[in-house]
């Protein structure tokens, strides 16, 4: 293992490999990721990878649009296929009507290729749909789904081939800071000399900036999905829903098979990052399930084929704490990622990238996402409420 770098990064997910991408593209080689597993072993890798742009909040939708556009050139650059925009639908109830409306009109606004469809057009898209309680309809047709670890294998893939080190099952366990400054890090492995430490550690963030002896904000809850699989029927399932009449997503996975989460609000189960539930509960699991027949009766005849827990990275108002202005000099953060994390982290680790490099950044500005605006009272509100950001 390498005994310095310049850039030092905490977490092998979404957000840490896409900034090792951007870094090392921008010229920087002495650059090194770690991770106490292997690469998307922690929220990433159990992501529903929904890709979306419909956000209430103008940053949101940037990140979204902007991410889309790097996932896209991914692909064309490594040649490896993961991201399918092969369409999103917005399924909303009536309580949220006026909210749909000035939301559309933003998206809009903001360049977004979104558009308010009729219950005709959701039936040709969603055949057999049960229509009750549906009261307006959104469509992003270049929007969809992707990979969460092929995506982070691609970004890791090119840093490597640009110079940057990226070493999995090295366990970070000890901050040094010498008068105010990041010094070094201590790993299960041994010691490693930087003056540049980034914290994208996910569910474990809050205890790798203890060790650096920052507070932040941020709670983990544990959260379920399953996959509905008929192996002798395909799912006819093409694009994703985000359902809020009956607070569920769902999206394909494969031919014969769909994945299923429940949305927000719901009750946060607050958890440990290395000691909860890893398998999801009968009764969730028989609630989901339910829910997904009512909405969709063709898929009657699909049966749980795998169920799981993740973790969600939870701040106060449900943004990212993205923040390279910290009174520990040295010290940066990239994390909170509140289920949001996988859509904006393409774009979060090429606008952090920047701030870092001091490169011009003439796309969005990142700085209302920064530690102090949780005691500036300039958190972030959502139309909706709950997550949806």
């Amino acid at each position: 293992m390498i005994k310095s770098a310049e850039i030092l990064i905490i977490g092998g997910g979404i957000i840490g490999t896409s900034l090792v991408y951007h870094l090392s593209k921008s010229g920087i080689g002495d650059i090194c990721l770690l991770d106490q597993g292997e690469l998307a072993s922690g929220s990433t890798g159990d992501s529903a990878a929904i890709v979306r742009h419909h956000y209430t909040n103008e940053i949101s939708i940037k990140l979204v649009k902007d991410s889309v556009d790097i996932l896209s050139q991914l692909q064309t650059e490594t040649g490896h296929k993961f991201f399918q925009q092969n369409g999103w639908v917005f399924l909303c109830p009536e309580n949220a009507t006026s909210m749909f409306d000035s939301n559309m009109k933003q998206l809009i606004d903001l360049g977004v290729n979104t558009k308010e469809i009729d219950m005709n057009e959701a039936v040709s898209l969603l055949p057999k749909i049960n229509q009750n309680g549906i009261s307006k309809i959104a469509y992003e047709p270049n929007s969809g789904y992707a990979e969460p670890k092929p995506v982070v294998n691609a970004f890791a893939e090119v840093a490597e081939n640009n110079g940057a080190n990226i070493y999995t099952n090295t366990k970070v366990i000890g901050i040094n800071k010498s008068n105010n400054q990041i010094d070094s890090v201590d790993t299960n492995k041994g010691t490693i000399k930087t003056n540049t430490l980034i914290n994208a550690a996910g569910p474990w963030a809050y205890s790798i900036s203890q060790l650096a002896g920052v507070d932040l904000p941020l709670t983990v809850s544990r959260e379920q999905e399953i996959m509905l699989t008929n192996p002798k029927r395909k799912s006819g399932l093409t694009l994703s829903v985000s359902n809020m009449v009956d607070k569920i997503y769902l999206r394909p996975k494969g031919n014969h098979s769909i994945l299923v989460g429940q949305g927000h609000p719901k009750t946060n189960e607050i958890v440990h990052p290395d000691r909860f539930n890893r398998n999801a509960d009968n009764a969730f699991i028989d609630e989901t399930r339910s829910r997904v027949i009512n909405r969709f009766p063709d898929f009657r005849d699909f049966h749980v084929s795998a169920s799981w827990s993740g973790l969600y990275t939870i701040t106060p108002d449900w943004h990212m704490i993205i923040d390279n202005q910290l009174p520990l000099q040295g010290y940066i953060v990239a994390v909170g990622g509140s289920g949001h994390s996988f859509k904006l982290g393409p774009s979060i680790g090429k606008h952090l990238a920047q701030k870092i490099t001091g490169a011009k950044n003439d796309l969005i500005d990142i700085s209302s996402l920064g530690l102090s605006r949780f005691k500036s009272n300039e958190e972030f509100k959502s139309t909706y409420g709950g997550n949806r950001g």
